[in-house]
């Protein structure tokens, strides 16, 4: 009986995201497939993830330039990637089924078109969802993305609210596939449990005193808030007399700004920096509360580190992760983003009431735990299996 040959499968995406990682070193050792992952970028301006020298799976970081080309297509901050070896590197490869990151890169472009016109199997994956509000650029590209989608074999959504977009190009429901941004759960959650002599020391350490700890985790940039989150404190501050530390990790252009804005209207603050993902379960240890006050977010994947280090969440209604992860009343509150009252609301429920505070903590680690990487690497599994049986078909 011959052994059953593996499916050579390329992954194309921009940056090495450490959040990713854990995705490919299971699908690199699994043995019914061959797995190389492509970068077309080492690192962006508003990426500072450091990656290690090494990693567990097959890559190469694609030598080429990259044009920072603002917020053309959406409220997120847009690279463009151009990679001129890409054709031939790919191509030695020989995958049966190329994986490609969205279609913002002149790369992914190229890379979808390649190897279409040769029959192989593609699949489109990424993070956008139904909740963007489009830039015109984007809205006159709008038929050359829903063509890309509906031609692919398979799509990959992180999210239901990504599965509604895909949904909106006119994609066939049989073949979108969930593989959900997963977190490593176990890890957060079991480095977050800190002690009571533990967590009263690093919350000194950071200048946090009896007060509850409302905690931010991301950029400092304009899209995710931070301004926001700030005035509903500053409101619950002097409307309610309800005070709160706010710890923010992360950095970003906005810094300064923000650092202003908390000494202008008397809120505790402290400002973390950058902090690498092994030392983050600590952080959400100390705090109370997470929020994600977005204006827009793909996904979130913070959201999933905060639930599974127990923590009650409140988001904003633009994060592509809340339809799926925070149920209203159960472990967090879901508020229209910009609304400013109803942020404040929601903390002055949670921080007025340390009892639905473990409640609501305890209620997102029951969520989140079935929200993991085993459903992540189904997702990819089946859109691979199926993106390989249509290129079998067309021979």
């Amino acid at each position: 009986m011959t052994e059953r040959r593996r499916i050579r499968v390329v992954v194309l995406t921009n940056v090495p995201a450490p959040y990713r990682f854990p995705l490919f070193r299971v699908l690199h050792n699994r043995p019914d497939l061959e797995l190389k992952v492509f970068f077309t970028a080492s690192s962006y301006n508003n990426r500072p993830w450091k990656p290690p020298a090494e990693m567990d799976f097959k890559y190469r970081v694609l030598p080429g330039v990259t044009i920072p080309m603002g917020r053309i297509l959406s409220q997120d901050y847009l690279y463009l990637d151009i990679n001129p070896t890409a054709f031939w590197e790919l191509q030695h490869f020989r995958p049966d089924v190329v994986v490609i990151g969205g279609y913002s890169s002149l790369t992914n472009l190229q890379t979808y078109w390649q190897f279409k016109l040769q029959g192989k199997g593609i699949v489109m994956w990424g993070e956008a969802t139904d909740r963007a509000e489009a830039s015109r650029i984007r809205r006159l590209l709008l038929p050359l993305i829903r063509k890309l989608y509906r031609k692919a074999d398979a799509c990959l959504a992180s999210s239901t609210s990504a599965r509604k977009l895909y949904l909106s190009y006119g994609v066939a429901q049989d073949r979108i596939f969930l593989s959900p941004l997963a977190a490593d759960n176990s890890f957060f959650h079991s480095v977050s449990r800190l002690d009571s002599v533990e967590r009263v020391r690093i919350r000194a350490s950071l200048g946090l005193t009896d007060k509850p700890v409302v905690l931010y985790v991301g950029r400092l940039v304009e899209t995710k808030g931070v301004d926001l989150l700030i005035d509903a404190l500053a409101r619950l501050q002097q409307e309610k007399g309800i005070f709160a530390h706010l710890l923010l990790v992360g950095d970003g252009p906005l810094r300064p700004n923000l650092e202003r804005r908390c000494r202008q209207v008397g809120i505790s603050a402290h400002f973390a920096g950058y902090v690498e993902q092994q030392y983050l379960p600590r952080f959400y240890g100390v705090a109370d509360v997470f929020v994600l006050p977005s204006y827009y977010e793909p996904f979130g994947l913070v959201l999933n580190e905060a639930m599974a280090c127990q923590l009650p969440v409140v988001v904003s209604d633009r994060v592509g992760a809340a339809d799926d992860l925070v149920v209203n009343g159960r472990n967090g509150y879901i508020f229209p983003a910009g609304d400013c009252f109803k942020l404040a609301e929601a903390l002055e429920r949670l921080l007025e009431d340390p009892t639905l505070c473990r409640a609501m903590g305890h209620a997102s680690w029951e969520i989140i735990k079935e929200w993991d990487l085993e459903r992540a690497v189904q997702g990819f599994v089946d859109a691979i299996t199926l993106a390989a049986s249509n290129r079998t078909a067309r021979g």
